[in-house]
């Protein structure tokens, strides 16, 4: 698009201004304001200057929030961290099991997203993933079940393959 600069162009004279604290303030004023657009800026403006280990702890903070529409790309973050961690394994089950309304609503958008957030899990190395499935398997949603049910399927096929 015209006029925009990529952020690759300006990351060296923006590099000392975006520290965790500025961004950390910044998701708190977009929270108090319910501001899905300054969220956004945050993530994936603010946040591109961050060590990929605050990064990632900012991804799960915002994660354990319902008032934004951000949940399924920064699952798929969590999927692709290299870093994999219980910590990611954690989040991505409270996800699961606290998905936000506007996800909710729909048993395909519902189901996709469970989908990925069981995907993700199992890309955490952290036994506490394997746990989690288990778990999950056990829920009284039909739809949580039927997909931690396919993933640890897949899973066991994959170790006696």
């Amino acid at each position: 698009m015209s006029g925009e600069i990529a952020i690759e162009e300006v990351a060296p004279d923006l590099q000392p201004l975006a520290s965790l604290e500025v961004v950390l303030n910044e998701y708190n004023l977009a929270k108090v304001n319910l501001d899905n657009n300054c969220l956004r800026q945050v993530l994936y403006a603010l946040a591109f200057f961050l060590v990929d280990s605050e990064k990632m702890a900012l991804y799960r903070l915002v994660l354990l929030d319902n008032w934004h529409q951000e949940h399924d790309e920064l699952i798929s973050a969590l999927q692709i961290d290299p870093n994999k961690s219980a910590m990611n394994a954690d989040v991505i089950k409270w996800n699961v099991l606290h998905i936000p309304d506007y996800l909710n609503a729909d048993g395909d958008i519902k189901d996709a997203f469970v989908k990925k957030c069981l995907y993700a899990l199992v890309a955490q190395t952290a036994p506490e993933s394997l746990e989690a499935l288990m778990e999950l398997q056990e829920s009284d949603d039909e739809i949580i079940k039927k997909q931690a049910v396919f993933q640890l399927q897949k899973l066991q096929g994959t170790r006696y393959s």
